[in-house]
Order: C-alpha cells, then structure tokens, then sequence
C-alpha cells in the first residue's frame, strides 16, 4: 500500500511527531510505502525517522516568524502548498492533525480528488470551538487575531472533515466528540501506543546524580511542552504548597517551550529555586524514560487531552500519576488504582494534596505505580500502528469497489 500523510509541521520530538513517526515506522517495517509531507522538518525528529520513509517539504513554505501564534496560522494558511509535492500514485491519503484542514479541503471540493482519504484530527481545532478565549489570552498582545480566524476555520474544519472517507480518533472520548461535530463519515478509534520496555533500560540513579538528589529526597515529575495550557502555573503552585508539607521533596520539569521564561519567573516569585529543576529539551526519548523512572509521581494537568500519552509512559516505568480527569485521561488513569483524578477546576490544594498522599504512602504508592505498569502494557506501539495501518488498508478498499486512484 502507497500511503500519503500530510503533517502541518515537524515543531520538535514531541506528542504528535512521536505518534506518527511511531506509525509510519510500523508502516514500512510491514512493507508499506510512506510519504510524508509536511511545512517543516526538525532535526531533532531525523534519529526517530524510518530509513524507508520519504519526508518531503515544499521550499518557499517552511520559513518560521518565532511567533507562536503566527507561525500557527502559517500551518493553516500554508497548508495548500503541500498539495503539488503529492506522489503520482498513492493508494491513501490521510491528512493529520487540523491545521491540514485547508489542504484536506481544497483536495476534496476543489481539485476534486478521488482519493480514498482518512482524517486522524487528534482533536478538534479547539481555538475554533471550546478554547477560544483561553487563546485570545495566552496569545497577547496579536490575540485579537483569533477571533478573525476561527469563524472560517471552523467551515473550512467541518466541510473538510466530513468529505472524508473515514475520521480517525485518539480515544472514546474525542471519537464520541468527532461524531457529535462532524456528522458524517464512519469515526474509528486509533489509539497512541508506548514503549512497553521503557522501564527495562531507565535508569532513575542517573537523574538523582546529574541533579544531585539525596537517596531520602523525594521527587515529583512532569514532561510536557511549556505552553499555557498544560498548566504548569498550577505544578509550581502545588509544589510549594508540597515542600511546605514535606520539604525533602524536590521537582523537575522536562520539556522547552515559548513560556519557560515566564515559569521560571514564577519559580523565583514562589521561592522554589531551590527545590524546582527545569531540564530545558531532553533529545533522548530514552533519557526521557530515566525521568519517568525516576519519579515517586507523575503530573499531568493539561485539561481534556485527547490522550494523555506520557501518563503511560510513566505507568509503564512503574510510576503512578495525578492527573486532569476529562478527555483522555479518563482512559489512561484508573482512578485510585494506577494513580489519582483531579478535578478540572485544578484546585491548587486538591492537587497538592493528591501529590502528598503519594509522597506520605510508600506500600501504596509502590502498589499503584506496579497497576500502572500492568494496565500500560496493553497499549504497545506494536498493537497502536496495526490499527492505524489496518484502518488505511479499509479506506484504500475503496479502490477495489471503483473509486479511481490518482490525482487530477
């Protein structure tokens, strides 16, 4: 089979990047040709990248403003060029992730092809729907910029969505959701995979020596992409709150990201030079892994992810969480048995407290984090790319009853 996948941009090694080249690394391992296009490729991506997968990028598409919110509108506005850079003969296309949706729009009511085409939205363009103001604020002072832009994003988003052949989902939850909006083609759920081994090779000594924590110290981890909504604010707050009660606690922050200045800020403001790390970008997933096997917990506070990933990764390393309740996460934490729920108003003290009982229940925390680690292994990278090939191979079978299959 001769797939296409259209990927807005290459930001960095992160959620949605390791997803796909997870899946297509699967793809081609099982005889598949695979062709991604995308805006832009970073370089951190290239050790992650199959030998048989072809990247292609068009030349005036991919420069970068350094503006988080323009260089999100590029994606969108830009998407079309990656149109022409599409092979001769292909057997499916799936376009990945909204800010495709005009190129998915343009190939399905304008140059009319007839393509069997899968859409894996990840999650609804949530700027358009249910996140609009929280964008408006976190995207000051050019903010006033999206409210212009949602309106006809969110006509371009259904009207692309439902020419589809098939939506694909990231869970029951964001399937159920894709249903309700888009009203149309058949939705399949195609969820995200792990590393099952993680904890195999992590190596939690060698975060406490590069840190220099005490073998009595305790530690508290989260990794994400610094950005607003993944609620960092809230970890920092809850962290002091959890040194307060318990001063031989110590946490790290992994990722990079637009807001870091601002966080790091806040450490300064709450006191927790002292007792709060940022690691900046870690470019070694394994590296990533020493961190989640190095936590006594795991955070995890972005509200109504589609998945929540690295909450089994953590699991997987034998860890047990605290995370959001909604969305995802009601299907990757078992609350009470491979970690806790909080509630979606992120109450600082409820946070705090769900972390302290952890840090205070070494029998129970140990108990948690090895249910962590059974119920993580259901959900292989092995199993996860089956699916999404398997659901492909459904939608190419559109050929077989008369749909032509090449572009105009």
């Amino acid at each position: 089979m001769r797939i296409a996948i259209f990927f807005p941009r290459f930001k960095t090694f992160s959620g949605a990047e390791h997803l796909l080249l997870e899946f297509t690394r699967y793809a081609a391992d099982e005889g598949h040709d695979v062709v991604i296009l995308t805006r832009r490729f970073h370089e951190r991506c290239r050790s992650r990248l199959h030998s048989r997968v072809e990247i292609r990028v068009p030349r005036l598409a991919s420069a970068l403003t350094g503006n988080h919110l323009i260089d999100s509108f590029l994606d969108t506005a830009l998407s079309p060029w990656l149109l022409p850079l599409l092979p001769k003969e292909i057997d499916v296309l799936c376009f990945w992730c909204p800010p495709v949706a005009p190129a998915m729009w343009l190939s399905r009511h304008i140059l009319r092809h007839r393509l069997p085409t899968a859409y894996y939205c990840l999650q609804p363009p949530r700027f358009a729907y249910d996140l609009l103001s929280e964008t408006i604020a976190a995207n000051k002072p050019l903010g006033y910029l999206v409210p212009m832009v949602a309106a006809p994003y969110r006509l371009i988003d259904r009207f692309a969505a439902r020419a589809c052949d098939r939506l694909l989902a990231i869970s029951q939850d964001y399937a159920e959701w894709c249903r309700q909006l888009y009203k149309g083609p058949p939705v399949e759920l195609v969820c995200p995979g792990i590393d099952t081994d993680l904890s195999r090779e992590a190596r939690p000594e060698w975060v406490r020596e590069r840190h220099n924590l005490g073998s009595n110290e305790k530690l508290v981890v989260t990794v994400n992409k610094l950005i607003v909504r993944k609620n960092l604010d809230v970890f920092l707050k809850a962290m002091r709150l959890v040194v307060d009660r318990l001063p031989e606690t110590r946490g790290i922050i992994v990722g990079d990201g637009p807001i870091e200045p601002d966080l790091i800020n806040l450490r300064h403001r709450l006191g927790l030079e002292d007792y709060v790390t940022f690691t900046g970008f870690v470019p070694d997933f394994h590296d990533v892994a020493h961190y989640f096997a190095a936590g006594d917990v795991y955070v995890f506070l972005e509200k109504n992810v589609p998945f929540g990933l690295t909450v089994l990764e953590a699991g997987s390393c034998y860890t047990p969480s605290v995370a959001v309740s909604g969305g995802g996460t009601r299907e990757t934490v078992i609350d009470g048995k491979t970690g806790f729920l909080v509630g979606e108003a992120l109450d600082v003290e409820e946070v705090a407290d769900r972390i302290c009982w952890f840090l205070e229940h070494d029998q129970e925390r140990r108990e948690m984090g090895r249910n962590a680690f059974q119920f993580a292994q259901q959900f292989s990278w092995k199993c996860s790319g089956q699916a999404f090939v398997e659901c492909l191979e459904r939608v190419a079978a559109f050929q077989v009853a008369g749909r032509t299959g090449s572009p105009k």
